[in-house]
């Protein structure tokens, strides 16, 4: 690492930056394209492909259909969806920070934050709803301010998560005195909840914890702590007026801890709002690294190096993760696993000639549907050996035990 110069990396022209964008790109998106099918589909995620209702319900059914009904076939959207995700990052950062080259360092940075690859793989709004939030933030920064209030308005009809852009747009009409923005913020916020409603039921029961660890979860802890810091240093040091991208950031990061005294919270919403403020905290470091003499930013060196290396080990177990059940007494335990062996049970089925069988478990038969393994036919299925006769067993091995065991056998008849 060069010490001795403004930037961690130096581009000589925006050609190398746009070249090197698109191979980050080209890289994440072969990489998602080799990780997604391995997911076998989840039982909430057959059930919102099979009896679903809404645009994300259609989404999937629509790729299926012209993709084919299968792991990659459902996925593929919200791989779409980030990659195009990292190009609207960059030009939103270019927007935001001192140099053009730290804006690939925010784009860096997101590409390998735990939630936003979880959002590109599996079947999850949130993906989605970064994108609409980015293409907001560019109409707003470009100028295209009637545009972006129309877009506020659209974000009101599509989805409920938008609710929280209204509600954070109100707070940046009030800072900028921008009545108007203010007014029709004020108005997206009132359609969105009367379409969509907001779900604040609940008792005091303290979960400010968990939806901590869930931040947790979506950046990793280290950046998690230098993202509550990035809101600070906006806060008591940045010059105004605010940007809008800090409101995005700030407003629903804060109703979320204000949220969590009575009731947990589903980071679908609440995670794409924190997510977009990596441009925030490439500005926060690099303006830190950059008031120090070359001898006094080891630290600053240190502690990238450190970040980086941990949400590689982080995207690197997210992806190799099977050989982690051996540290699962109970391999249910797995963070993974609900996304494991239904679609290679299915194959085997394939294999043997039985393409209808009778579960004893509603999600599997839901989950086996999804592969064309019916419900019916002369076959039980179960996860538990039966007693009354002999059975076939399918098992399935990880870290050298068995973590998955199913039983075939055609039932006595009574």
């Amino acid at each position: 690492m060069n010490t001795g110069t403004n930037s961690l990396i130096t581009f000589s022209n925006s050609k190398d930056r746009l070249a090197l964008l698109a191979l980050l790109v080209l890289l994440d998106g072969l990489f998602l394209m080799i990780y997604a099918p391995t997911l076998a589909v989840s039982e909430s995620e057959a059930r919102l492909f099979f009896a679903g209702t809404g645009w994300l319900a259609e989404l999937i059914r629509l790729s299926a259909s012209f993709l084919g009904q299968d792991n990659f076939g459902v996925r593929f959207p919200f791989v779409f969806f980030h990659l195009i995700n990292l190009i609207l990052l960059y030009y939103v950062a270019l927007g935001v920070v001192k140099k053009p080259e730290d804006a690939l360092l925010a784009v860096l940075i997101f590409a390998l934050l735990p939630g936003v690859n979880s959002a590109a793989v599996l079947i999850s709004s949130a993906g989605i709803v970064i994108t609409f939030l980015l293409i907001f933030i560019l109409l707003m920064i470009s100028g295209w301010y009637r545009l972006a209030l129309a877009w506020l308005f659209v974000g009101a009809l599509f989805d409920g998560a938008f609710l929280l852009l209204a509600m954070a747009t109100v707070f940046y009409g009030w800072h900028r005195k921008d009545w108007l923005l203010m007014g029709a913020s004020v108005l997206a916020f009132g359609l969105c909840f009367g379409l969509h409603g907001f779900d604040t039921r609940g008792y005091p029961r303290g979960y400010f914890l968990d939806v901590f660890g869930l931040y947790g979860a979506v950046f990793s802890p280290l950046v998690f702590m230098f993202f509550i810091y990035t809101l600070y240093w906006y806060l008591v040091r940045s010059p105004r007026p605010l940007p809008v991208l800090w409101f995005l950031a700030f407003v629903p990061f804060v109703f979320s801890i204000l949220l969590s005294i009575r009731q947990n919270l589903p980071m679908d919403d609440f995670g794409p709002y924190a997510v977009i403020a990596t441009p925030l905290m490439a500005v926060a470091f690099m303006n830190s690294w950059r008031i120090r003499l070359p001898g006094f930013r080891r630290t600053h060196g240190w502690l990238f190096g450190v970040v980086f290396v941990s949400l590689i080990i982080i995207l690197t177990l997210s992806v190799f993760h099977k050989p982690l059940y051996a540290l699962f007494p109970t391999p249910r335990k797995h963070f993974a696993y609900e996304h494991h062996f239904v679609d290679e049970l299915a194959a085997k089925l394939n294999a043997l000639g039985v393409t209808r069988v009778k579960s004893s478990s509603d999600n599997l038969q839901l989950r086996l549907r999804f592969y064309g393994i019916y419900e019916g036919g002369p076959y039980a299925l179960s996860q538990v050996p039966p007693q009354e006769s002999e059975a076939l067993p399918i098992e399935f091995m990880a870290a050298g035990r068995t973590v998955a065991a199913y039983y075939l056998w055609v039932p006595a008849a009574k």
